[in-house]
């Protein structure tokens, strides 16, 4: 049988294949912001999350969850320095964690963006969850790989 035969005739949920353990040159695919019956993803303490999927030159994903609140903002901000952002102009909008619970807003400044990162795995529970550590940019965020524009006010949503 051919490809699409045999892809149709499994079983089960298919997924893609995953980024192995180690460095590896990523970009965001996209970014899920909550369940499929329309739910946030939160944490225990109710700050809202968001599930930021990567891909590397193969295809092959992995996935990090961020939380959005001023207290766990830490690790966005790495993501956000790594992907070349400009921190300084974000702090001079205002712009928060929180901000990026905005489909639009988060999609436009995220999606596109390159990093390089560590990637490994552990296993909670029984399930198995990738861990994106970005690395720092060499250089400035001049050199950043921007898809779309900068554009942090808050009622200037880039589209």
């Amino acid at each position: 049988m051919g490809y699409w035969q045999d892809s149709a005739k499994k079983e089960g949920p298919q997924t893609s294949p995953k980024v192995p353990a180690g460095q590896a040159d990523l970009h965001v695919s996209k970014i899920i912001f909550g369940t499929k019956n329309g739910g946030f993803f939160t944490t225990k303490d109710n700050d809202r999350q968001i599930l930021v999927v990567f891909k590397d030159n193969q295809e092959r994903e992995c996935a990090q969850m961020y939380t959005l609140s001023d207290n766990a903002g830490w690790a966005l901000a790495k993501l956000l320095e790594a992907c070349g952002l400009n921190l300084t102009k974000m702090d001079e909008a205002g712009v928060k964690p929180d901000r990026f619970t905005d489909e639009r807003f988060a999609t436009a400044n995220l999606v596109g963006r390159k990093i390089r990162a560590d990637v490994s795995y552990e296993t909670v529970n029984g399930k198995e969850y990738a861990r994106v550590v970005p690395m720092k940019r060499a250089g400035s965020a001049a050199t950043a790989t921007a898809p779309a524009q900068e554009n942090f006010a808050e009622d200037a949503i880039p589209i």
